[in-house]
């Protein structure tokens, strides 16, 4: 609402009247009245004898009217859902102090799972940095409830702060293409039903994806997430589920984008996550990324 003040009459007078910020008020001023400030109207301390004539025949007119609606009453009670309360569909009027041709209405925000795959989506503030208790196994990646075996040829295990949805992730990365400073990466986390990810196994991986395509992890490229296969796994006899994708990007390396391998596994209310993505047309890489799908294990 508007902070108090003179505006336009909205009863359609010429002149103006007062809006204490909360709700308008009976003092209204001519084009060429007074521009005082928020006090008393001067005017309402000489007002004519005819204003209290007038005050005292509006009051008998309301006492009429009252005793009128009591006598014709309907006895006993009345359902609260008679029609005469706003319901959910119901639409009320208020004063609206903006732009008069703006004809859009604010639409509720999609949770990242109920938003169709491709697009980018408000997706939620996680902790990537966040660290819980893992075994000191130096042959394995941990993060989140799953780990993969150390992967040959890429970088020692260090966090990964750009995955932003996410908690407690943990990644390996290969430098592929150093002029355009860009890796293939492999990665696990958590994914938290207290952040939105909740739902069946394929629309958590769905939402994963989208967040996934639309993060920092490939700014400042404009980029395209195009999903080409989903199915059911299962990773130490847990029941998830996995999605292939390509995020292919404009403007960037010459290979155009990465192929990406997406994975979710339940962890009670919450969800272990992978992702992987290597260099399109890259097949040794996309083999070590199917060699790291498969040697996932939950914690």
């Amino acid at each position: 609402m508007s902070a108090p003040g003179w505006y336009p009459d909205p009863a359609g007078g010429a002149g103006q009247r007062w809006w204490d910020g909360s709700a308008w008020t009976g003092r209204t001023r001519g084009p060429g009245g007074s521009t005082g400030g928020p006090g008393p109207n001067p005017s309402a301390r000489t007002a004519a004898p005819w204003g209290w004539i007038l005050g005292g025949v509006a009051a008998l007119i309301a006492i009429i009217i009252a005793v009128v609606l009591i006598m014709n009453r309907p006895s006993g009670p009345r359902e609260i859902t008679d029609g005469d309360y706003p319901t959910a569909s119901s639409t009320v009027s208020a004063w609206d102090d903006s732009d008069p041709d703006d004809t859009t209405s604010p639409s509720p925000e999609p949770s990242p799972s109920d938003t169709p795959p491709g697009s980018n989506v408000p997706c939620p503030e996680g902790d990537p940095n966040q660290r819980q208790d893992h075994p000191q196994d130096a042959t394995r990646v941990y993060g989140g409830n799953l780990s993969f075996a150390l992967a040959e040829g890429f970088d020692p295990p260090l966090p990964e702060p750009r995955f932003t949805i996410a908690h407690d992730v943990t990644q390996q990365v290969a430098h592929v293409a150093p002029d355009d400073n860009w890796i293939a990466q492999l990665a696990v986390g958590r994914l938290r039903a207290a952040d939105g990810f909740t739902g069946s196994p394929e629309k958590v991986a769905t939402a994963l994806a989208q967040c996934t395509a639309s993060s920092d992890l490939y700014a400042p490229y404009t980029q395209e997430l195009k999903i080409t296969g989903g199915e059911a796994i299962t990773v130490s006899g847990q029941k998830g589920w996995r999605i292939d994708a390509d995020i292919r990007v404009e403007q960037g390396p010459a290979f155009g984008g990465d192929k990406v391998v997406f994975v979710v596994v339940p962890d009670g209310d919450d969800w272990g996550m992978f992702f992987g993505a290597v260099p399109l047309g890259d097949g040794q890489l996309a083999g070590q990324m199917e060699d790291t799908v498969a040697s996932l294990r939950t914690v």
